[in-house]
């Protein structure tokens, strides 16, 4: 957008200041419930912060607070003008070369562009005709190459592939710029980068074979594993001193000695609860009685990675580019340190997919033997290719491990480098899969407008949802801070719904449990939708369960549709994470004879959006 058309949107601004200089609303006035919306407010927002504009407008309207006809015409050119600051924001951001804000503001604009209805038709066009053809390329490009000239080659090389995939036809990238790219490839030895460059553009047909990349060797593999040892010092038992060590695994994914593993593994090395000693060392496959310092670049919980960086660099660098989706009976091999035995190499098949592990994405199940120390170790497949990160098995359940997908690794990974802790992008809500396999809102976080529990979740941007962990990757692919167009259906009627994405709190309820009412608290954590009956609301109170989620806690303690509850007690025990609620319940299916039960409820859930 060029600097005339962001006087123009200004001078729109300044206009509706004089227009709406006058025109607070009263929803009394329209006939609506009690409330008032002030359009003030929004030419203030519409300057300083226009994604508000969208959100706040939505709410006014599902609540009925906007009356028709001349209060929506100017609350649309409010919008109209919000929609030009954005591009306004995106046009300035692209001119100094700040890729991370312009992702985040071509990612809102893009959003705008796609809502629908006489309140946001007009921002939706003037957000469509500033997306200009070759604009995401542009700047995952730019991405690419500030990566690149920073000398960090992993995630370098994933913003170029996706500026080549995203606009196959445009001019991007030229002869010369793409041989220096398959020069530093080749360099790092990344036979899959090259094919998908190879793939992705003709520019370089004479200098890739077209011939099947050859996989590489397991014993290359194991050459780019390495153990991750964590001191901590001496824990005192009985009045006796014992060293205090933690081992886990981690595999080379930058060849300048960029390494994935498990958060678990150096947890200690960046939680600001800890209290102790603790420095975070590798040992190298081929020198295994070497302690190399090294430390914790970033970090992600929610799906348990982390990323170290050393000055040993190994001798053979994991590819991330081509991630697949394993399928079950997939044979696979996994590398790691298993008690601290370096080099070690174990085998077994993916047993299952979608199994729900952590609190973000689906993991894999798998037969492969795994022991304490091979957390963090690579999953690959008999082509060499890596299928997933090892994080856990269960003690006292022999073969029973999980590995998290590569997809999920391509994804998340190349967000690590920019440092710190990354936070989980949300929507402020937890959602539940109904038998049809559709999604519906179990709970709003509070503070989060425009959504209720129940509220079927249709879409993402535009792309149709599957399932909990199609929506979790959707979402996971936004940068923080950016406009999320969500499709919904409440009482049958289908609307799209604007909203800013937030971090999620790793604590999971712990937060929200210190402000949220008990009732939504314990509808939220159980996945029951309930209505209040009687009595106060809260403890003491009496509510009909109107449904129960399939599979979730409340579902497996045996509470249905019609079932009515009296909540006699509940308890918040921040230091263990848990919720706990004593109920009597009366169940028609049971003759409405009264049993008294007791959910005891984790506040890590693993059905947040």
């Amino acid at each position: 957008m060029r600097a005339s058309a962001w006087t123009k949107a200004l001078s729109l601004v300044v206009l509706l200041a004089i227009v709406l200089s006058c025109s607070t609303i009263s929803s009394n006035e329209s006939g609506s419930a009690p409330g008032k919306v002030d359009l003030d407010l929004l030419i203030t927002l519409a300057a300083e912060d226009p994604e508000a504009v969208f959100e706040k407008l939505t709410v006014w309207s599902l609540e009925g607070l906007l009356a028709a006809g001349a209060d929506t015409a100017k609350a649309s050119t409010i919008a109209e003008a919000a929609a030009d600051r954005l591009a306004a924001l995106l046009s300035e951001a692209l001119g100094k070369g700040a890729w991370k804000e312009a992702r985040r503001l071509w990612s809102s604009l893009s959003a705008v562009s796609g809502l629908s209805g006489e309140l946001f038709m007009a921002a939706a066009s003037r957000a469509a005709m500033a997306l200009s053809k070759g604009m995401a390329s542009r700047i995952a490009m730019g991405e690419a190459r500030e990566y690149r000239d920073k000398g960090l080659y992993a995630p370098a090389v994933s913003a170029l592939l996706e500026a080549l995939g995203s606009e196959k036809d445009s001019k991007i990238l030229d002869v010369q710029e793409g041989k220096n790219w398959l020069a530093l490839m080749k360099k790092a030895g990344d036979g899959e980068a090259v094919a998908r460059l190879g793939a992705q553009t003709g520019l370089l047909a004479s200098d890739i074979p077209s011939s099947t990349v050859p996989k590489a060797s397991i014993k290359e593999e194991v050459s780019g594993v390495v153990t991750v040892y964590i001191d901590k010092g001496l824990k005192i038992e009985n009045g006796v001193g014992y060293p205090d060590r933690v081992l886990g695994t981690a595999f080379q994914i930058d060849p300048e000695g960029y390494y994935l593993t498990n958060y678990h593994v150096i947890a200690s090395e960046v939680d600001p609860e800890y209290e102790g000693y603790s420095r975070l060392s590798i040992r190298p496959s081929a020198k295994p009685e070497a302690r190399i310092p090294a430390k914790v670049v970033g970090w992600n919980r929610a799906l348990d990675l982390a990323l170290i960086k050393s000055s040993e660099k190994a001798g053979y660098t994991f590819s991330l580019e081509g991630a697949e989706e394993i399928e079950k009976g997939t044979k696979v091999y996994a590398i790691g340190s298993p008690v601290g035995l370096e080099n070690s190499l174990t085998s077994g098949i993916v047993s299952a997919q979608g199994r729900r592990i952590l609190s973000r994405g689906e993991a894999l199940q798998i037969d492969v033997s795994v022991n304490p120390g091979n957390s963090g170790g690579p999953l690959v497949t008999e082509e060499g290719r890596l299928a997933g990160i090892v994080f856990a098995g269960l003690p006292n359940f022999q073969g029973l491990n999980f590995a998290l997908p590569a997809p999920w690794i391509e994804l998340i990974t190349p967000k690590l480098f920019d440092g710190g802790e990354i936070a989980t992008v949300s929507l402020g809500l937890a959602a539940a899969q109904n038998l049809d396999e559709s999604l519906s809102v179990s709970y709003v976080f509070p503070g989060t407008p425009c959504f209720k529990p129940g509220d079927r979740i249709l879409s993402l941007d535009g792309r149709p949802v599957k399932d909990l962990n199609d929506a979790q990757m959707i979402l996971a692919a936004k940068p923080l801070g950016s406009l999320c167009i969500v499709g919904i259906e409440r009482e049958r009627v289908s609307t799209l719904v604007p909203r800013r994405t937030v971090g999620l709190e790793n604590s999971g309820l712990k937060k929200t449990s210190k402000s949220d009412t008990v009732e939504n608290l314990f509808a939220g954590a159980a996945g029951l939708l309930i209505n209040h009956l009687s009595g106060p609301k809260g403890d003491g109170g009496t509510y009909k369960v109107l449904k129960a989620w399939p599979g979730m806690a409340g579902d497996e303690s045996g509470l249905s549709e019609g079932d009515s509850l009296l909540l006699i007690r509940s308890a918040i025990d921040q230091k263990a994470g848990s919720l706990s609620f004593d109920v009597m319940v009366k169940a028609p299916s049971k003759g409405y004879l009264e049993r008294a039960m007791r959910l005891t409820l984790s506040m890590e859930m693993d059905n947040f959006l």
